[in-house]
């Protein structure tokens, strides 16, 4: 008897996080409205850390900004501050990707299927030329299915969709007696780089 109040309480889940939630044509921007399932194009001006990512210890310095000034700790014992490790800033990268792994045994053919929606808003300026408050309009995305299965697939494959604007990308290592596969989605688009600050952000 609780199978269909699950269904509908995961539904709405779904509809409030990731959309679409009923709105018809959204007053406000999508990224406030939904705080999950969102996947950015890419800057190709720019290089940073992605928040999720390891340590800061791990990280690339070329990735880094220039260390702080002040040392996140002293050696007490010493009384030298020289020895102190110093702050770095991480630069945010908002996600361009999204995906997940899972273990594998057996001849396993599966269907991976990609889900999206594009959200674009109105064209309206105000007074002083900025972009104004308008409406923002969903189009969904046709789903498109990759199959994949053990017997016929390499350790990696890829296939774009969506005219371009994305790909799914399934990656497979050997593990035990079994196979780790890693399927991604990733958004292909681009931000034009010679776009004043403003048509970016709202890009």
């Amino acid at each position: 008897m609780y199978v269909e109040a699950r269904k509908k309480l995961v539904a709405w889940l779904r509809q409030q996080l990731i959309g679409p939630a009923r709105e018809g044509s959204l007053r406000i921007s999508p990224l406030e409205r939904y705080p999950t399932g969102v996947l950015h194009p890419i800057d190709p001006g720019q290089s940073g850390l992605d928040p999720a990512s390891g340590g800061q210890e791990e990280a690339e310095p070329a990735l880094l900004d220039e260390p702080e000034e002040t040392p996140l700790a002293t050696d007490r014992e010493s009384g030298d501050e020289s020895l102190a490790r110093t702050a770095r800033r991480r630069r945010y990268v908002p996600p361009s990707s999204v995906g997940f792994s899972c273990c594998l045994r057996g001849d396993v053919r599966l269907a991976i299927t990609a889900s999206a929606a594009v959200y674009e808003g109105s064209e309206e300026r105000g007074e002083r030329g900025r972009f104004a408050a308008g409406e923002y309009t969903r189009t969904p995305l046709p789903e498109h299915t990759v199959t994949w299965s053990r017997s016929a697939a390499s350790d990696s494959s890829g296939e774009t969709i969506w005219e371009g604007r994305a790909a799914v990308d399934v990656r497979a290592r050997p593990h035990g007696g079994g196979l780790i596969l890693t399927v991604t989605l990733c958004n292909r688009s681009e931000l034009d780089a010679d776009a004043p600050p403003p048509r970016r952000t709202r890009d």
